[in-house]
C-alpha cells in the first residue's frame, strides 16, 4: 500500500472496502506475485477461497517472525510466497485486506496449507490518514510491556503494599 500524490485524473484503482463488516465465509481472491513469477509473466496471479475468520491476533508466544499481528483476516485462499503486500479483495472487487503471511507445514517450505492472514483496510486505511495530515506515521516503541490494574485481591495475594507519601 502507498500513498502518493500525484496529478492527473481518471487513473485506475481498487476500491477499499470496510472490514469491520466482512463475514466468515464471505467469498475472497488473494492478488499476488508467488516465487517472483512477474520474470515469467507480468500479471498478478489470483487465487479464491472464503474468510476463515477474524480478528486473529498473534502476539506474545504466537509472534510470527518476531511481530505482533492483531486483529487479521484469516482466509483459505492462497497466500503462497512472494503474495505479501497483494490486496485481498471481496466478491465485489473492494480491497478489505492487505495479504502479509501464511503459516506453512515446516520453516523451510514457504508454501501455503490453506492458512493465510490479511492486514484489515481499516487500520491501512487509518495508516493512510495519519500519512496524509502529518507526512509520518507515529507509532510508540513496543517494548512488549503490558499493563494491567490489579485488583484489591490481587495485589494483596502478590503482597504489593499501596505505596502512601512521597
Amino acid at each position: 500500500m502507498a500513498l502518493l500524490k500525484i496529478q492527473g485524473g481518471d487513473f485506475p484503482y481498487i476500491p477499499l472496502g470496510n472490514s469491520a463488516e466482512v463475514l466468515i465465509g464471505e467469498w475472497v481472491i488473494a492478488f499476488g506475485n508467488p516465487f517472483g513469477l512477474f520474470n515469467v509473466n507480468s500479471k498478478p496471479t489470483v487465487t479464491v477461497g472464503v474468510v476463515s475468520a477474524t480478528g486473529m491476533d498473534f502476539r506474545g508466544a504466537l509472534k510470527i517472525e518476531n511481530r505482533s499481528y492483531d486483529e487479521m483476516i484469516q482466509t483459505d485462499a492462497a497466500i503462497n510466497g512472494g503474495n505479501s503486500g497483494g490486496p485481498l479483495v471481496n466478491s465485489l472487487g473492494e480491497c478489505i485486506g492487505i495479504n502479509t503471511f501464511i503459516i506453512s507445514g515446516s520453516d523451510v517450505q514457504k508454501t501455503s496449507i490453506g492458512i493465510g492472514f490479511a492486514i484489515p483496510i481499516n487500520r491501512i486505511k487509518a495508516i493512510l490518514q495519519e500519512l496524509k495530515n502529518s507526512g509520518m506515521v507515529d507509532r510508540p516503541l513496543n517494548t512488549g510491556f503490558r499493563f494491567k490494574n490489579l485488583t484489591a485481591q490481587e495485589a494483596s495475594a502478590r503482597e504489593f503494599r499501596p505505596k502512601t507519601g512521597f
